[in-house]
């Protein structure tokens, strides 16, 4: 302690301080101190532990010079900072080590500093971010490990551009939170975006790239159909407006959406010279089975392509063309054309499809039946497709032979009528009755010549209103020469009740 005091004489400036021991009387010294800017630490005479040292305060007039006491291992753990350098003290324990750090200037004593928000009262933030800035361009050398829920939204600005290059590994997560809303936008390539409002057949995940105008969509499938075997494709529910997979061949719809064209849209599909359409596996036994051709209501004209087939499905006619025309593919024999079922009306009429395509025709009539009772049944013919049906005097004529079965005969004959009788007025007519009514088969010969009246014949039995059975062959024309098309059945007076009438045409 002599040769510190001694020491602190040689700085020419007296002052009073007081050295304290532990255990020791406390000694009054006037000692010379260092200059009055600086602040000089002096150690105890003692260095074991537990020793008091004192701080002398020479900065201030010595009127208000203090005292403080510290231990050793604090002061070892002290910091002096001068200018820009950063000097660390662990211990003072001789004289020269007192005198260097004497001649230290502007020294700042902490004693710990262990939070980076301490920084603050010693360092000045010149970047106003409020981040350590130690380069204008950092470079991480080491792996950065971001502690789970680390970052909040209010922490880390969502409308902030992170720039990443390189190989980026999430090999360990379990899993990845894209970016995500309800109908999201990408409008730039590579943006990638997820549809929060997934439902079947919707977007799940939008992506932007290649095409400036076209965005990739990864689309939605139920999970339950995510079962599929060798063979089953992807194919459209419209019931469920979902994506589903099933077996290859089981799907329904355009088959543009099978064979997938650019435009999307399929103008011919061809086949090569070997190429084989197996549809053996279809029985065609119910209305969802088989092969449905190319078909129209009124008109197959257009397609004469050589091989081209078409069915006009009013005319009930099947058309293939040669390369000109269309070749009709008929059928032989009778051929049924129309069937009405008649219901309390006043006529029975067939309008349509009695042409040349047919040279003979034969109407059948069962269960008829008039309203009213003792009736006759009458026919007439057009020449205009139904829009009239000839009925002047002298239209037609026409012959009746037959009999009931209580020997009344029946023949009956007009050469210049209104229509054709099909049961002779010598009859009483056919009864109304449950057990009574009518049959007639009516054979109508090559109507679309138009250099002959078209001639009829029929054979017919009824019952009439007094329960006897009559029979009955006729004959008859209509007289003018004339392409007919037109056939119309009506009683003597009032409805027919009941009746199925049915048009056939004969191909050879």
């Amino acid at each position: 302690m002599t040769n510190l005091i001694k020491k602190l004489f040689r700085q020419n400036i007296a002052i009073r301080a007081w050295v304290v021991v532990l255990g020791l009387a406390v000694i009054p010294y006037t000692v010379h101190a260092i200059a009055i800017s600086a602040l000089v630490a002096l150690t105890g005479a003692n260095s074991a532990s537990g020793d008091l040292i004192a701080i002398v305060d020479v900065s201030e007039a010595v009127a208000a010079d203090r005292t403080k006491k510290i231990t050793r291992d604090e002061l070892a753990k002290g910091l002096a900072l001068a200018t820009s350098n950063l000097v660390v003290v662990a211990e003072i324990d001789t004289e020269g080590e007192l005198e260097t750090v004497s001649n230290i200037t502007n020294i700042l004593r902490e004693t710990e500093i262990d939070a980076s928000s301490e920084l603050l009262t010693i360092m000045d933030d010149e970047t106003g971010t409020g981040l350590l800035v130690f380069g204008t361009s950092p470079t991480f050398l080491t792996g950065i490990t971001v502690p789970a829920n680390s970052i909040s939204d209010d922490e880390l600005d969502e409308g902030a551009n992170f720039t990443w290059t390189g190989v980026h590994d999430y090999g360990g997560a379990t899993s990845l939170e894209v970016p995500s809303a309800d109908a999201p936008t990408v409008n730039a390539d590579g943006e990638i975006a997820l549809d929060t409002l997934i439902t079947d057949h919707t977007d799940l995940l939008i992506y932007r790239g290649g095409d400036a105008v076209e965005d990739k969509l990864i689309i939605a499938i139920p999970r339950d159909q995510l079962t599929a075997t060798d063979g089953h494709v992807i194919a459209y529910n419209a019931a469920d407006n979902e994506f589903e997979m099933v077996a290859g061949g089981g799907g329904s719809g355009d088959i543009t959406d099978v064979f997938a064209c650019a435009t999307g849209d399929c103008a011919s599909i061809t086949m090569a010279a070997t190429d084989l359409l197996d549809m053996s596996g279809t029985d065609a036994s119910t209305a969802t089975e088989g092969l449905i051709l190319p078909q129209h209501a009124t008109a197959c004209a257009g397609g004469t392509a050589e091989g081209q087939v078409c069915w006009e499905a009013d005319d009930k006619q099947l058309y293939v063309g040669d390369g000109a025309a269309l070749v009709p593919i008929r059928a032989h024999g009778w051929i049924l054309i129309e069937t009405v079922i008649a219901s309390d009306q006043a006529t029975v009429e067939f309008k349509t499809d009695i042409d040349s395509v047919y040279h003979r025709y034969k109407i059948v009539v069962s269960n008829g039946l008039p309203v009213d009772d003792q009736q006759a049944l009458l026919f007439r013919m057009s020449d205009d497709a139904g829009v009239s049906f000839e009925a002047d005097a002298g239209d037609y004529d026409w012959i009746i032979i037959g009999s009931e079965s209580d020997g009344t005969v029946l023949d009956e004959e007009s050469a210049s009528a209104t229509f054709i009788r099909m049961t002779s007025s010598v009859s009483i007519g056919i009864g109304n009755g449950s057990a009574e009514g009518f049959m007639i088969e009516i054979y109508i010969d090559n109507p679309s010549n138009a250099a002959q009246g078209t001639k009829i014949h029929w054979d017919m039995t009824y019952t009439t209103s007094t329960g006897t059975h009559a029979i009955e062959k006729g004959g008859g024309a209509i007289v003018a020469a004339a392409a007919i098309n037109g056939f119309h059945f009506l009683m003597g007076t009032g409805n027919m009740s009941s009746g199925t009438f049915s048009l056939y045409g004969l191909r050879e």
